[in-house]
């Protein structure tokens, strides 16, 4: 996907990264609606950086 095996599991561990901080400031929107559907969004980008994270390799 990212071209070298190692860039990969980078950008998967970016990916969580990036999510997990996101979700600091939705924690602070207005609405419940908004925040369960960032919630939602912001799960799946980081269930994709996970595996990206953590495939095999062998």
């Amino acid at each position: 996907m990212a071209g070298h095996p190692r860039r990969t599991a980078f950008l998967g561990t970016l990916m969580m990264l990036v999510a997990f901080l996101t979700a600091l400031w939705v924690h602070d929107l207005p609405t419940t609606a908004l925040r369960v559907i960032a919630y939602v969004l912001l799960f799946l980008i980081a269930a994709v950086g996970f595996v990206m994270s953590f495939r095999d390799y062998s």
